[in-house]
């Protein structure tokens, strides 16, 4: 405490790149990384239904990653959050890596993302562990919330890949009106539903559809 994180109004901040396991339940607080901090934070069976905002905000990390630690489940939910709500809120253009032999299920509030930002600049790779994301309305699942592009998403490993696009968003890729991005699967296996004329991988509603690379793996897509 005090050089590695510290607690205040309902948010764990973190302070530094120490690895910090977490566990437990909450609807009263949140995750937050401190501005330009590589975190390196172990779920270790969380359950955090923010009313908050993102029950964790990378918005302004550095190179981050997050681990699932094996055999636990974990979940982030945003869809009751009032503020910014990615149910994981990357940062602009500093890569989040996933991975991990657990599993993570992630919700993202009204225009948000389940994983991801709305402005395009998200860099996500999941290398393992089992991941379910899905957007709130007019969202991606993984990539771009309303009006946003997907970013920069890479899947490979063994990463075993759910998405789910809400009202027009892209399973992974674009929310609502937004491109696609740079999209690259690799590996694992991977399910990725659009809704409402959203691509499954690639654009939201009326996006474009990115450069989409799919090299391995088993993909299933549907739009």
């Amino acid at each position: 405490l005090g050089n590695d994180y510290r607690y205040a109004d309902h948010t764990l901040t973190i302070l530094s790149s120490t690895p910090i396991t977490i566990s437990g339940t909450t609807t009263a607080d949140r995750i937050k990384v401190a501005s330009g901090v590589a975190a390196n934070i172990i779920l270790n069976g969380v359950d955090i239904a923010s009313s908050l905002a993102s029950p964790l905000d990378l918005s302004t990390a550095g190179v981050s990653t997050i681990t699932l630690a094996a055999d636990t489940k974990n979940i982030l939910d945003a869809t009751n959050a009032t503020g910014d709500s990615p149910g994981v809120y990357v940062p602009a253009d500093n890569l989040t890596t996933f991975t991990g032999g657990g599993s993570l299920k992630v919700t993202g509030g009204f225009s948000w993302p389940g994983i991801g930002r709305n402005d395009g600049k998200g860099n996500i790779a999941i290398t393992s562990g089992t991941v379910s994301a899905k957007g709130g309305d007019l969202s991606a699942g993984i990539g771009g919330g309303n009006q946003g592009a997907g970013g920069t998403i890479t899947l490979s490993g063994s990463a075993e890949v759910t998405a789910a696009g809400s009202i027009s968003g892209a399973g992974i890729g674009g929310g609502n009106g937004g491109a696609g991005g740079t999209i690259t699967i690799s590996g694992g296996t991977v399910s990725a539903t659009g809704s409402g004329n959203g691509a499954g991988i690639g654009g939201g509603n009326q996006g474009a559809g990115g450069t989409i690379t799919i090299s391995g793996g088993t993909v299933s897509a549907t739009g």
